[in-house]
C-alpha cells in the first residue's frame, strides 16, 4: 500500500495526460482563425543618417500606435492580414505615410525615412559687421597695461547715442546717467566729472 507521503508527490496519470492533452490541442475557435502578422522597421532622418527615437508610428484604420525605442525601431503585433495605411511623424520632420499590405506571413517589414523642406534649401549666408568687435578685442588683449576696450557694435543703438552711455556700460565702471544721457562716475562732484 501506498503511503500518503508518495500519493501527494506524484499525481496520478490521468490527470498528467489531461493536462498535456488541454495545452496541446487549441480550441476549435483558434484553430479556425487567420494568423495574425507583426509589423517592425525602423525610423530615420534622411538627413543626418540617425534613428528616430520616440517617432510615432501608427496605423489609423486599427486604432493602433507606437513609438520607435532607442535604436529607433518599432513593433506592431498582432495585425490581421489587410492593407493598411502605416504614417510615422516626428516633431519638426514632414509625416511620412506608407500602403502597406499584410498577408499571413509571421513578420512585416516597413521602414521609413522622415525629411522636412528645411533641409533642402538653397545656400545662402549670413554676414554682419564684427570688424570694429575683433578690432577691440585685439588691441584689449595686446595691450602692456589693464585696458578695456569695447567697439560700439556691442552695445547696438542706445537711445542718447553719447559717450556717457557707452561709458557706463563698460565693465568695472559705476555711475549713473541723469535724464540727459550725461555720466557721473561716483566719487567725485558731480560739476567736475560729467561726460557726454
Amino acid at each position: 500500500m501506498k503511503s500518503l507521503k508518495t500519493s501527494l508527490r506524484t499525481p496520478p496519470v490521468h490527470l498528467m495526460l489531461a493536462t498535456l492533452l488541454a495545452f496541446a490541442s487549441p480550441p476549435a475557435s483558434m484553430a479556425q482563425s487567420v494568423p495574425a502578422t507583426l509589423i517592425t522597421g525602423t525610423v530615420g532622418n534622411s538627413a543626418t543618417g540617425d534613428f528616430l527615437q520616440g517617432a510615432r508610428v501608427e496605423i489609423p484604420e486599427l486604432g493602433r500606435q507606437t513609438h520607435t525605442d532607442i535604436t529607433g525601431r518599432f513593433i506592431i503585433s498582432p495585425v490581421p492580414p489587410g492593407t493598411y495605411q502605416i504614417i510615422a511623424t516626428y516633431t519638426g520632420l514632414d509625416p511620412s505615410t506608407q500602403q502597406v499590405v499584410v498577408k499571413s506571413e509571421p513578420t512585416t517589414i516597413v521602414n521609413f525615412e522622415l525629411s522636412t523642406a528645411i533641409y533642402r534649401l538653397a545656400e545662402f549666408r549670413v554676414t554682419g559687421p564684427r570688424e570694429g568687435t575683433a578690432a577691440a578685442l585685439t588691441t584689449q588683449r595686446n595691450a602692456t597695461n589693464v585696458r578695456n576696450v569695447v567697439s560700439s557694435d556691442q552695445f547696438g543703438t542706445l537711445p542718447n547715442m553719447s559717450a556717457g552711455e557707452l561709458a557706463a556700460l563698460l565693465p568695472g565702471v559705476t555711475g549713473t546717467l541723469d535724464d540727459g544721457g550725461k555720466y557721473h562716475r561716483h566719487g567725485h562732484p558731480r560739476d567736475v566729472n560729467a561726460a557726454q
